[in-house]
C-alpha cells in the first residue's frame, strides 16, 4: 500500500499574492487505498505583512498505518505596486540636472506606513549611458532638501524626494526601489 497524497491548496510555489488579496492556503489528503485516517494539518510560517510565506502540510496517515511526506509550498505577499508617477518615466531614461531634487513618486494600493524601503533603498547604480535611447526631461517640482519620504492619503500615494549630488554630472544610473516585501523597481537617469 502507498502513503496518501497530500497537497498544499490555495496557493501555488513561487505565487506573488498582492497584500489585501484573500489568501487561504489548506491542505488536502487523499487515498484511494485505504482511505484517510488523519488529514494533514497546516502551518504557516512568515510575514508579518509582506514578504515570504511558507505553508507546510504534515502528519497526514491512512488507516493502514502509511504516513505521507511533509508537503510545503512558498508564495510572497507583495505590495500593490502602482508605477512611478509624472515626472519619473519608467520607459525612458529620465533627465535631470545633477543636484536637484527628484521627487519619485508610486502608490502600493493605500498607506502601507513609512518604513517601507528594504534597507540600504533606494539605491543609485551606475549604469553605461546609452545615447540612443528614448529620453525624457525629469522636471523638477519640489524644493530641493535632504532626501524624504511622505505619504499623501489623498492622492494615495508616497513621494520619495531624492535629493541627487552635484558629482554625478555626466554620469547615468538606475534608481533602484526594493522595498520590504522583496520587490525592486527601476528607472533610468542621465545626469546633465
Amino acid at each position: 500500500m502507498t502513503p496518501p497524497t497530500v497537497t498544499v491548496t490555495g496557493v501555488s510555489q513561487g505565487e506573488q499574492i498582492v497584500l489585501g488579496k484573500p489568501v487561504a492556503p489548506a491542505c488536502s489528503t487523499t487515498d484511494d487505498d485505504s482511505g484517510v485516517a488523519q488529514p494533514a494539518t497546516l502551518s504557516v510560517i512568515g510575514g508579518p505583512t509582506v514578504n515570504y510565506f511558507t505553508a507546510t502540510c504534515s502528519g497526514g496517515r491512512d488507516r493502514a498505518g502509511n504516513r505521507a511526506a511533509q508537503v510545503s509550498v512558498t508564495y510572497q505577499v507583495v505590495f500593490d505596486w502602482r508605477n512611478f508617477g509624472a515626472p519619473v518615466s519608467v520607459d525612458k531614461v529620465n533627465v535631470v540636472k545633477a543636484g536637484s531634487a527628484v521627487p519619485i513618486k508610486f502608490g502600493l494600493g493605500g498607506d502601507q506606513g513609512l518604513a517601507i524601503f528594504a534597507a540600504g533603498f533606494p539605491a543609485l547604480r551606475a549604469t553605461a549611458c546609452d545615447t540612443s535611447a528614448p529620453r525624457e526631461v525629469a522636471e523638477q517640482t519640489v524644493t530641493a532638501g535632504s532626501s524624504s519620504l511622505t505619504y499623501d492619503p489623498v492622492a494615495k500615494q508616497y513621494q520619495y524626494v531624492w535629493k541627487t549630488e552635484k558629482s554625478l554630472a555626466k554620469t547615468c544610473g538606475r534608481l533602484e526601489v526594493t522595498l520590504t516585501d522583496g520587490t525592486t523597481h527601476t528607472a533610468n537617469f542621465m545626469f546633465s
